[in-house]
């Protein structure tokens, strides 16, 4: 089984407020939202697609593709689960790989103690099947495995785009308090813009769509008679459902 051509559960993670953007942004690039939350969205594809959406998602924060889903009550019973996988088969013996998490269960008080789990466990499946003790640590410059652990419910992931989009070197020599590129992209989303117009009233729209994100419902309106005014339009909305915790 190849992970590259088999599909399964692709999470998609995004601040808060730009879920539509991002939403619109997939679909633009031929994939089908299954459901939507208010930090992300969730479809189905394989990691050719999670290469793709790394490649050209702007409004996104991380990738995740699933591997698999199992209930747990305590770490114990994670690393349990997680030592059934077949992670000789995915990754190197002699590589690096390392574990990042969001977790939210009333027996731990620290998700690193998490972390550890699921990096035993890990190591323990290459010792028992290949004789072999992958590296290591916290960089994020290998395979990158995600848990996703909310009470009962525990999803394990490989996060396929390691460190956040918006670090992913556009910005070699930044500058004082830069915006952040997800907010950036979905502001221009939400413009409207076609791309090729060059009217310099937009400019107040991206300011009055900026103060739309960030929940300034109250923000000064575009003056009346403006060409952007007649074509503006307020913040999308969606119905969404929640996500038991934010990404």
């Amino acid at each position: 089984m190849s992970l590259y051509t088999t599909k399964a559960a692709i999470t998609i993670t995004c601040h808060k407020r730009i879920m539509p953007y991002l939403a619109q942004e997939v679909k633009e690039l031929g994939f089908e939202v299954e459901e939507s939350f208010v930090t992300g969205v969730r479809l189905h594809g394989t990691i050719n697609d999670c290469i793709k959406l790394n490649l050209n998602l702007r409004c996104a924060s991380q990738v995740l593709y699933s591997l698999k889903q199992f209930k747990a009550a305590d770490a114990d019973t994670v690393y349990r689960n997680i030592l059934q996988y077949e992670w000789e088969n995915i990754l190197p013996g002699n590589g690096y790989f390392s574990v990042t998490s969001n977790v939210s269960n009333e027996t731990i008080n620290n998700s690193m103690f998490a972390n550890l789990r699921v990096k035993d466990a890990i190591i323990d499946r290459f010792r028992e099947q290949r004789g072999l003790r992958p590296s290591t640590g916290a960089a994020l410059t290998g395979a990158v495995i995600h848990l996703y652990w909310k009470q009962d419910d525990a999803e394990i992931f490989i996060d396929t785009s390691g460190e956040t989009l918006s670090k992913h070197g556009y910005r070699k020599i930044p500058g004082k308090a830069p915006m952040l590129e997800s907010l950036a992209a979905a502001t221009l989303l939400a413009t409207r813009w076609d791309r090729l117009s060059r009217s310099w009233s937009r400019r107040r729209f991206v300011v009055y769509t900026i103060r739309r994100l960030s929940g300034d419902h109250a923000a000064s309106s575009i003056p009346a008679g403006s060409s952007v005014r007649r074509r503006a339009s307020p913040v999308a909305t969606s119905t969404t459902h929640n996500w038991p915790i934010e990404w």
